[in-house]
């Protein structure tokens, strides 16, 4: 018997969203003969309502459904182009795919196919700007001539691409238009295979200048790395040439101010490095999934990039290493010069404790010698007393004799009394608190 139920019943809570995000950012499916124009607005997520603004103002304008405010990625067709619109943690990328016929390619300029009123919003806000052209049916790679009339020849890199059935080239500069230029020869793929490899040379290019971000933080952070790295080597050797006992104090304040001053660097700076080393290696794992074959004369995608990208990689994670390390040093200090104070201490706790023990016995012989003459005080008074009582009973007509016992009751009462304090003594030190 068939079970009634409907499908999202069996669904934990995140089933869907976490499925959804497996086929997020598709590539676009592309004809033949198609040109390109990207843009990499910085912002992202984190200016959420000015993108939202945006997109939805562009919508409005060509009569495209807005998308839901939940929803991070858009692709629609429009009259004359076709609008490809993502939104990611620190950027948003804005793409139009228009048809090239038969134009010679990068012959319009790419600002007169792009809306007008919209580019106004993002004016003095693009990171990336990318004119791509992809052109069908090139049997032959064009020759050096033809492609250096587009494109610089001092940094040109191109390779064959997507296991031989498509080339590209880029010099990867910013031409007076403001526009990354790449010219891409279309002999054999697929609508799928040219949307994925026009996506990888995108990203490429915005996930490499995404990456170069933590570039100018790194330099500038240089020279205050090398300031901090001589303080602390001062630091420490004041440190070893100090002894126990000393004055340590100012040294270490000095590096508790030097430790929160790396502290602060470190957590300003953390994100943006951290970053990227994230960008550059999908980077590097988009240069890997064009699946390059050498055009001779000419370096790859993949050469371009590690011998421009990586060295500037390999800065900012040194500053990282750097400041890190330092840290790592100053702590290290500052332990070693807290166990010097700690020891210290522990040497004047010793020596109070001894000159306390040497106050103590001479309060205990003090002590002895205030006992002994507590003990002749009392028994003189105790004398005294039995000596007036004997006196008044011989007033009182008693034949007593007063010197005789008087003198006999001395010994006695100094022995009573000697024995009297010596027990309260006792009793007094049996209840001492240790």
């Amino acid at each position: 018997m068939a079970i009634a139920y409907q499908a999202e019943e069996m669904d934990a809570p995140q089933r869907r969203l976490l499925s959804a995000q497996l086929h997020a950012r598709p590539p676009e499916e592309l004809g033949e003969n198609v040109r390109a124009i990207h843009f990499t607005v910085g912002g992202g997520a984190s200016n959420d309502d000015t993108d939202t603004d945006r997109i939805k103002s562009l919508c409005r304008d060509y009569g495209i459904k807005e998308p839901a405010s939940d929803l991070d990625q858009l692709s629609a067709e429009c009259d004359n182009f076709r609008l490809k619109w993502e939104r990611h943690t620190e950027f948003t990328t804005y793409t139009f795919f228009y048809p090239r016929g038969d134009k010679k390619p990068f012959s319009d300029p790419p600002m007169s196919l792009v809306p007008q009123g919209w580019f106004e919003a993002i004016k003095h806000q693009v990171m990336v700007a990318v004119y791509v052209e992809l052109v069908q049916n090139q049997e032959e790679l064009p020759d050096a001539v033809e492609i250096t009339s587009v494109l610089s020849g001092g940094s040109l890199a191109g390779s064959r691409v997507s296991g031989g059935n498509a080339a590209l080239w880029s010099d990867y500069l910013i031409h007076k238009d403001g526009f990354t230029r790449v010219l891409i020869h279309d002999s054999g793929l697929g609508g799928r295979q040219r949307g994925r490899l026009l996506q990888r040379i995108i990203e490429i290019e915005t996930y490499g200048m995404m990456a170069l971000l933590a570039y100018p933080l790194a330099r500038d952070l240089g020279a205050k790395m090398a300031q901090i790295d001589t303080e602390l080597a001062t630091l420490a050797s004041q440190v070893a040439k100090s002894r126990v006992g000393d004055n340590e104090k100012p040294i270490l304040y000095e590096l508790q101010a030097l430790s929160a001053r790396l502290e602060d660097i470190g957590a300003r700076t953390n994100y943006r490095f951290s970053a990227a080393q994230a960008y550059y290696e999908l980077v590097q794992r988009r240069t890997l999934e064009l699946r390059e074959q050498r055009i001779p004369g000419l370096q790859t995608t993949s050469e371009f990039i590690d011998r421009r990208l990586a060295p500037g990689m390999r800065t900012c994670q040194s500053v990282q290493d750097r400041i890190e390390k330092l840290s790592t040093r100053a702590a290290r200090l500052s332990n070693l010069l807290r166990t010097q104070i700690d020891i210290a201490l522990e040497t004047q706790n010793r020596d109070l404790l001894h000159s306390m023990d040497e106050r103590s016995k001479q309060q205990l012989r003090l002590q002895e010698t205030v006992e002994g003459l507590s003990v002749v005080v009392l028994s003189y008074y105790s004398v005294g007393l039995i000596s007036y009582g004997l006196k008044s009973l011989k007033s009182a007509g008693l034949p007593v004799p007063v010197e005789l016992v008087t003198g006999i009751s001395i010994p006695l009462v100094f022995l009573a009394v000697w024995g009297g304090v010596k027990i309260m003594r006792n009793r007094i030190m049996k209840h001492k608190p240790h």
